[in-house]
């Protein structure tokens, strides 16, 4: 009997040692999307230091290697951005990569990032090839997340690393890839659109595909866009369309640009010497005057020469050398084409062969054959060196293509592997979990017996109770639903419409003073109404959501008070189930209309959270506070609060504190936008 004792006693040890793992791994997530919020916040407000002084304080305490790394990659980040202590960005890449934790799918966010951010850091090195290969290894982990806004990240800075390789079809591919999942995934996220539009449009130019640049950029001009984006297009739409031989219309968009960059602080060298030098390229082909043009190309060498643009300065002597030959002005050209040579390790291999052959006619004019042969031979072994890394990259690319294949093809045969072993450590998990419970009851059932049904029928009494009382909050948030929007229709509808018939009557066979005051009084009265029916039944949370029905909320209070409302939600595009969004709602009213009228607030704070385990609404005003007990009895509103709670199976809970109010409400049961009550 003692022996059976001990075996069971073991065998509940060890099943309560399982279920501590799990509540371990749910703890750690929870952890990281909390960690993660506060760190976005900061970054928010680029308040870099303080986030770096955030993540080690969590690394002091004693965490587990997970949320270890989840630190430890933001730190690199944090570094990157902050632009200082670079040199610890790969110790810290190390650092994490050393620490073992179980594969699971937080931990293929965690690789995935890691590769991502050090990627960024290749790039700020200067390593392209090194950023694209990391960048590559994030996204192939990314392929196996839901982690959308983070992949279409990675993917378009991807694509940006390839075009500045010159890589252009492999950068058209990937932000075509980036911009597929943005409108399959996150398509609210204006921010992402607009950069991968961008981005799409930059590269379409340089693969002459005129046409879709135009469509890329004309599906982000109504959005709300920085100076400096402005600027960007603008000057874009205006390489377009001289690539389409519309130079007037070239201009006409050049010329914005500068106008649009002149009503800010500061001077955009960048982008001013590439619109001076597309202004020249358009007086080019109009046949503008030649001093017009040189002085267009001279302001634009001059800016490339300030910011030691040494690329940019050879496109502009090249540019200012192939307009002086084809003006016949051959000693200019010879003596730009001289300039540029002295920083020949910047140009590219195409303008290379191009410059040579320019130096052979001049040398041919000049009856320099020597010469002209040395430039001739030039131009044909640049030629070939292009053809030659032509087929290169075309191998690269195979290459390429075959390792990703076989890189994906290894991960997929890593995931299959790992939920064998986890359909298997459940079974085992099930068997000894069922073995344990067996022998507790086995030993203790006699004991227990009695006590078992006993505390059986109290709960059953207690659901049976709960749910009467559920079914009776629900029918009378129900009910007020239903008389709520009957009163709505009819202020609308019939006291409305007999105001308006009034008014018209009054103006039909009233004149002067007393008409003009009785229209007034009506269309305030109109007013009012109009304002009692949106609060009884507001039309935004149906027709757009919570979101939106908060949005319009703060508004109305701040027109009609002196109550200023701050609202978060996080994540940002938080959608929820429309009977859950109408009750916060209402739970918001009641509780900002207690803060203005027994609080006397002059501010309130919402903050609204949605991870996958929970909903959590906080709300704090800086009114006179009150005490709970008390408030119970000043009237219906509380209740009202209390019962709304209790029909979304959440929780309440009222700190109170000297000066206003802080109520956090805990939700735990389905409350995504598909879920039924």
């Amino acid at each position: 009997m003692k022996l059976m004792l001990r075996f069971s006693a073991f065998c509940v040890l060890f099943a309560f040692s399982l279920l501590h793992q799990n509540q371990l791994y749910a703890s750690t997530t929870y952890n990281v999307y909390d960690g993660n919020a506060k760190i976005e916040n900061f970054i928010l407000n680029k308040q870099y230091a303080e986030a770096i002084s955030f993540c080690n304080k969590e690394l002091s305490k004693d965490s587990s290697q997970k949320l270890s790394r989840f630190y430890l990659i933001n730190k690199m980040r944090l570094f990157l951005k902050q632009k200082q202590s670079l040199d610890s960005v790969p110790v810290l890449y190390y650092k994490q990569k050393s620490l073992k934790s179980s594969v699971d799918s937080l931990d293929v966010f965690l690789n995935a990032r890691s590769f991502e951010i050090f990627g960024h850091y290749n790039f700020v090195k200067g390593d392209k090839t090194k950023a694209i290969k990391n960048l590559h290894r994030a996204d192939s982990l990314y392929n196996y997340t839901t982690s959308y806004v983070y992949r279409v990240y990675n993917l378009d800075m991807l694509g940006t690393m390839y075009k500045l390789n010159y890589n252009l079809p492999d950068a058209y591919t990937v932000l075509k890839k980036a911009k597929a999942y943005l409108i399959k995934y996150i398509p609210n996220d204006s921010s992402l659109f607009i950069d991968v539009n961008n981005d799409l449009g930059i590269v379409a130019i340089s693969l002459e595909k005129h046409e879709e640049a135009l469509t890329y950029y004309s599906s982000i001009t109504s959005y709300k866009l920085s100076v400096k984006q402005k600027v960007q297009i603008l000057n874009n739409l205006g390489i377009i369309y001289i690539e389409k031989q519309d130079y007037k219309k070239s201009l006409e968009h050049l010329n914005f640009a500068l106008t649009v960059s002149e009503n800010i602080d500061g001077i955009f060298n960048k982008y001013y010497a590439q619109i001076y030098n597309n202004i020249a390229t358009a007086y080019e082909q109009l046949k503008k005057p030649t001093d017009s043009v040189l002085y267009f190309y001279d302001k634009s060498l001059h800016l490339k020469k300030i910011m030691n643009d040494t690329a940019g300065i050879v496109i502009s002597c090249f540019n200012m050398a192939n307009y002086a030959f084809n003006s016949g002005n051959f000693k200019e050209a010879e003596q730009r084409l001289n300039e540029a040579l002295k920083l020949k390790k910047h140009f590219l291999y195409k303008d290379l062969a191009n410059t040579y052959l320019i130096l052979y006619y001049i040398s041919q004019n000049k009856k320099e054959y020597e010469k002209s042969i040395e430039y001739l031979q030039l131009h044909y072994n640049y030629n070939d060196t292009i053809k030659q890394l032509e087929n290169a990259s075309k191998i690269s690319m195979v290459q390429a293509s075959i390792a990703m294949e076989a890189n994906e093809n290894l991960i997929k045969l890593l995931e299959k592997e790992q939920k064998i072993i986890e359909v298997e450590n459940s079974k085992k998990e099930v068997i000894i979990i069922s073995l344990s419970i067996i022998g507790f009851v086995f030993t203790l059932v006699l004991a227990f017996l009695a006590n078992y049904f006993y505390k059986r029928q109290r709960m059953e009494n207690r659901i049976r109770n709960r749910d009467v009382r559920l079914a009776s909050v629900s029918s009378l948030l129900k009910g007020q639903e239903e008389e709520r929007q009957r009163i709505s229709k009819e202020l609308h509808d019939s006291v409305g419409s007999n105001l308006a018939i009034i008014n018209a009557q009054i103006l039909k066979s009233i004149s002067g003073d007393n008409a003009n005051y009785l229209t007034s009084l009506i269309s305030k009265t109109s007013e009012e109404i109009r304002n009692i029916s949106h609060d009884l039944m507001p039309s935004t949370i149906n027709k757009f959501g919570l979101i939106e029905a908060l949005s319009d909320l703060k508004e109305r209070w701040n027109a009609t008070s002196k109550l200023i409302i701050d609202v978060n939600f996080t994540p940002t595009d938080i959608k929820l189930n429309p009977t859950v969004e109408l009750t916060l709602y209402r739970i918001l009213q009641e509780l900002l209309k207690n803060s203005v009228t027994h609080g006397c607030a002059d501010y309130a704070l919402i903050n609204i959270t949605k991870n996958n385990e929970e909903l959590k609404l906080i709300y704090e005003d800086n009114g006179t506070g009150f005490c709970y007990k008390e408030s119970k009895n000043k009237g219906l509103g509380f209740s009202n609060i209390e019962n709304r709670v209790s029909y979304l199976h959440g929780e309440m809970k009222i700190i109170e504190q000297e000066k206003g109010v802080k109520i956090i409400f805990t939700f735990r049961q389905q409350h995504n936008e598909n879920s039924n009550r």
